[in-house]
């Protein structure tokens, strides 16, 4: 699960800078989509351009939030998860061996009453 959540946030992160990069020249990328699909820029009028442009520029702008968010947290998880997995310090293990003791005197009470 870990390597598959870090290859994740790594295409997110392309995802997010390709579609930043759309976003700031939009002119340029829909020449380029109506290229690649075989559409002529011969009959559109310069609104329709413009209108385009914007269009494109929008839905840019929204796919670099989605995949900064999904990237960031993807990045958040695997950091969380190489934390878990790393050797524990002596200090920490006897705290943790500390939380436990409490928790059982804790239940021991709990049943008294």
């Amino acid at each position: 699960m870990l390597y598959f959540v870090a290859i994740l946030a790594i295409a997110a992160f392309s995802l997010c800078c390709w579609s930043f990069i759309m976003a700031r020249h939009p002119r340029w990328w829909r020449l380029w989509w109506m290229t690649r699909m075989g559409i002529p820029d011969l009959n559109n009028r310069r609104e329709q351009k413009r209108e385009q442009e914007f269009r494109l520029m929008l839905a840019a702008y929204s796919v670099f939030f989605v995949m900064l968010v999904t990237a960031s947290f993807c990045s958040w998880q695997v950091l969380q998860e190489v934390h878990e997995l790393r050797n524990k310090t002596p200090f920490e293990k006897n705290q943790d061996k500390m939380q436990k003791e409490i928790e059982k005197y804790k239940g021991m009470f709990r049943k008294l009453k």
